[in-house]
C-alpha cells in the first residue's frame, strides 16, 4: 500500500533571498504518517511526504520525504507520483499558497508607469468601476517598471508594492490523475459558526470528490488543541479534539476505506 501525505506549508518567492511563507508545520501530516504505520503495519510499503524543508518529517523507514517549496514545485510533485505511482491515498495536509507573487514594485514607480497611461485618455474612458479596476489591473501586470526579482531587492525601497496571482487549486488534480485513489481534502476557516465551516468543507468534498475533509476554524487550533471534523459523504461527521485523534481518525478511516473497497 502506498499513501502520499502533503504536509507544512508552502512559500513563494519576492526575490532572492525573501519569501512569503504561511504557518503549516507539518505536525498533523507526521503524526498521520505514524498513524498509518501503526495501524496499517506492514501493509503500508511506502509513504511518499512532500513537504518544504524545515517542516516536521516523521521518522519512519518507509518514508520518502519529497522536498517542494512553492505552489509549482508541490504541483509537479503531485503529478508526478500520480502519474508514474499506483498510490492507494492521498493526504493532502499542506496548507498551500492561494496566491503567489507575480511582480515587485513601488508605489512611485507604479504612480510613474500611471501617468504615462492616463494621458491619452479623457474621463469618459472609465464609465463604471470596473473599466477602472480592469485597467488598474492591466497596469499592475503591464507595469515595466518592475523590480528586478533575480535579485535582491534592496533594503532601501520604501512603499514596495507586492503583485499576486491566484494559484490552482491542487486538490484537483488528484482524482483526475487517480480516479481510485482515497482522497482527504482539508478546509480551514477563521471565526465561523460551525454550520457554515461544515457546508464549507462539503463543498470541498463535493467540489473534489474526495472521500473525507478535515474541516477546522483556526480559532479552535492553539498550543495542545486542534478541534476538528472529519466529514464523510452523506453529510455525516465526527468530532476530534487534538492532532493526534486527528490522525489516528484518518488513517482509520481511510484503511477501513481502502480494505472495504478493495482499492489496493
Amino acid at each position: 500500500m502506498k499513501i502520499l501525505i502533503t504536509a507544512g506549508g508552502t512559500s513563494e518567492k519576492i526575490d532572492q533571498v525573501r519569501r512569503i511563507a504561511n504557518t503549516g508545520t507539518g505536525r498533523l501530516g507526521s503524526l498521520t504518517a505514524e498513524e498509518f504505520v501503526r495501524q496499517g503495519g506492514t501493509k503500508i510499503e511506502k509513504i511518499y511526504y512532500v513537504c518544504e524543508p524545515g517542516s516536521i518529517v516523521p521518522e519512519l523507514d518507509c518514508v520518502e520525504v519529497i522536498p517542494t517549496h512553492d505552489v509549482d514545485e508541490v504541483g509537479d510533485a503531485l503529478e508526478k507520483l500520480l502519474t508514474q505511482e499506483k498510490i492507494d491515498a492521498v493526504i493532502h495536509s499542506m496548507a498551500v499558497s492561494d496566491y503567489a507573487v507575480e511582480s515587485v514594485t513601488t508605489a512611485e514607480n507604479l504612480a510613474a508607469f500611471l501617468a504615462d497611461r492616463l494621458f491619452p485618455f479623457g474621463p469618459e474612458k472609465f464609465e463604471s468601476k470596473g473599466s477602472l479596476a480592469e485597467f488598474l489591473a492591466a497596469c499592475v501586470r503591464e507595469n515595466d517598471r518592475v523590480l528586478d526579482r533575480s535579485r535582491k531587492v534592496g533594503s532601501n525601497v520604501g512603499n514596495l508594492m507586492l503583485c499576486m496571482r491566484r494559484t490552482p487549486k491542487l486538490i484537483g488534480l488528484v482524482k483526475a490523475l487517480q480516479p481510485s485513489t482515497v482522497l482527504v481534502g482539508f478546509k480551514l476557516l477563521n471565526g465561523v459558526e460551525k454550520q457554515e465551516l461544515l457546508d464549507a468543507g462539503y463543498g470541498v468534498l463535493e467540489k473534489n470528490s474526495c472521500d473525507l475533509v478535515l474541516a477546522n476554524d483556526l480559532t479552535e487550533i492553539s498550543r495542545g488543541r486542534h478541534a476538528g471534523y472529519l466529514l464523510s459523504p452523506g453529510r455525516t461527521w465526527e468530532r476530534f479534539e487534538s492532532k493526534e485523534e486527528i490522525a489516528k481518525g484518518i488513517a482509520g478511516k481511510v484503511l477501513s476505506l481502502i480494505d472495504r473497497e478493495g482499492r489496493r
